[in-house]
């Protein structure tokens, strides 16, 4: 099928406009850190806010790969966010047809497989101290 005729049947957003909010969550963030500082009233407020909206993206984008949106609450398992983004950035509309990742969708996941490496790299070479908030 032709993708204006998923859009029709796989309601939602694709991965490239998945990808452009999720970016502007992460300045919206950087933005409200930088002016308000990380303990203020208003850095809450825009971690619910962007909570919220985090979930919203993710259901939007389950129903446009044609996953049942419940899938969603998988972003508050451990480490269930990020095997949750990888696979929403890399599925394509209509994924549930396929099962298989097209071409695009591939590379995204290998990209996004080596900066996770990259990232336990550095974490074990380097001997960084995670920081633990509780």
């Amino acid at each position: 099928m032709s993708e204006s005729k998923l859009d029709h049947i796989y309601p939602g957003i694709d991965r490239l406009q998945y990808f452009l909010w999720k970016v502007g969550m992460i300045l919206a963030v950087v933005f409200v850190i930088t002016v308000f500082g990380y303990d203020s009233s208003m850095m809450k407020i825009m971690g619910l806010v962007l909570m919220v909206a985090g979930v919203v993206l993710d259901v939007m984008r389950l129903r446009n790969i044609g996953l049942s949106q419940w899938f969603a609450f998988v972003r508050f398992l451990p480490f269930g966010n990020t095997v949750l983004d990888i696979g929403l950035q890399c599925a394509q509309t209509g994924w549930i047809e396929t099962r298989r990742l097209d071409k695009a969708g591939r590379s995204i996941f290998i990209f996004e497989l080596l900066l996770v490496a990259l990232m336990l790299f550095m974490l074990f070479r380097f001997r960084m101290q995670v920081p633990f908030y509780f």
